[in-house]
């Protein structure tokens, strides 16, 4: 029985202590900030500050990477690959600084409490720091510096109650996406506009549209108010953009795609009938180069899109192009007039001018002319002497030319002779 009653004590004991006394919660290796970095420098929640050369001992630090937070729960992530020695830490004092960051897994990681222990980079005195250039937050209460020899970059962290709050929303996803669209080389990708990419045309270039869109990421992540659905768009978005960008190891169709958008609009009942023909089968012919580019969700074909036929999908454009500026614009039926009245105006002069009845000899000059502008009248009246429904105005017009180059050739051979130029 004694034993009992110790045992009930014991529980309200434990029951009182357990109302009095709030219980914290302390969750190993997670914190409210993850900062990582790699060999360009910090990817997540930063700004960069570049025109503040110094020196931290007898190194000269160009450029610095600072991050602002409301409390020190943060953990720092070694992504470069490598280890990183203690000699390659820095402290913003000069002197190297505890232990190595490993180069994967746990061991890449540190949290604010190892870097305070096990590296000593942590120290509350701003004027370390106002000494350096640095425009410390008047409100904070401690500092994590230290500069990574072998990247050439520091990272600074201030503890300030104008920092960035812990935020619930996860942007491990966005931030995976700015580090790979940040990795991107710019020369690696066709990056002049407008572009064609298979599935979709920019007037800007798909490459200024991502940059768009890293930034437009860029300001989310950093933006510790952003809410789940503006993180996620961010992320769609820029993946989206990286997605859409043309490699320079594939063809870039966009001049194909523009001629084939400019000339499907043409209607034949416009042309004649005698260049709409051409101009269908090159079009039709360029259509089937595009098509042949991509799949039917618009992804470059492997075996077709290749740089090396890239001189064969800009011939098929300018082949278009040639065709479609070759195009006649038919003439309508009040043309039949005109046409009827300049071929019957050649076979006039044709039956009057008829060399068989005249003599070189009466003539001094022109007569050259004459028989060349009236071979050229009976070639038109074998090739082009009728008016059809569909007929071109170049037809029309050549028509017109050569019958006042006839005219006029025969019209001299009489002025001539009228003012006695005879052999």
């Amino acid at each position: 029985m004694r034993t009992l009653k110790r045992w009930v004590a014991f529980l309200l004991i434990s029951l009182l202590a357990f109302n009095v006394f709030p219980v914290m919660s302390i969750a190993a290796n997670e914190s409210d900030y993850e900062i990582k970095f790699n060999s360009t420098g910090v990817t997540t929640n930063c700004y960069s500050v570049d025109n503040n050369e110094h020196t931290v001992g007898t190194y000269n630090v160009s450029k610095t990477y600072i991050l602002r937070f409301t409390d020190e729960q943060f953990t720092i992530e070694n992504q470069t690959g490598s280890a990183i020695a203690k000699s390659k830490l820095i402290k913003i004092d000069g002197t190297q600084a505890g232990k190595n960051f490993g180069k994967e897994g746990d061991a890449a990681k540190k949290t604010a409490k190892d870097l305070k222990d096990e590296h000593q980079v942590r120290f509350t005195d701003s004027a370390l720091l106002t000494q350096k250039g640095y425009a410390v937050e008047g409100s904070s209460t401690a500092f994590y510096y230290f500069y990574i020899n072998s990247l050439s970059f520091a990272i600074l962290i201030e503890i300030t109650p104008n920092g960035t709050p812990y935020s619930t929303v996860d942007k491990t996803a966005l931030q995976t996406a700015i580090t790979n669209a940040s990795a991107l080389q710019e020369s690696d990708y066709y990056t002049e506009g407008p572009q064609y990419n298979g599935k979709t045309f920019s007037q800007t270039g798909f490459w200024s549209e991502m940059q768009a869109a890293l930034s437009a990421a860029q300001t989310v992540n950093n933006n510790s108010s952003a809410t789940e659905e503006e993180v996620s768009d961010a992320c769609s978005a820029l993946t989206d953009a990286v997605a859409g960008l043309i490699s320079r190891q594939r063809v870039n169709a966009t001049e194909l795609y523009l001629n084939i958008q400019d000339s499907i609009t043409f209607d034949a009942q416009n042309y004649s009938t005698k260049t709409w023909p051409v101009f269908e089968d090159v079009l039709r012919g360029a259509m089937t180069t595009l098509n042949s580019l991509f799949d039917s969700n618009g992804n470059p074909e492997n075996q077709t899109n290749q740089a090396r036929n890239q001189v064969l999908v800009d011939t098929a454009a300018q082949n278009l192009k040639t065709a479609r500026l070759a195009l006649d614009a038919r003439v309508d039926g009040i043309a039949q007039k005109a046409a009827e009245n300049y071929l019957a105006g050649i076979r006039r002069y044709t039956a009057l001018y008829d060399p068989n009845n005249l003599s070189e000899n009466d003539y001094a000059s022109g007569w050259n002319t004459f028989l060349t502008a009236r071979a050229a009248a009976l070639s038109l009246l074998e090739n082009n002497g009728r008016f059809y429904t569909g007929m071109g105005i170049s037809e029309l017009r050549e028509q017109w030319n050569t019958f006042v180059a006839f005219r006029n050739a025969c019209v001299k051979l009489e002025q001539k002779k009228d003012a006695g130029e005879t052999v």
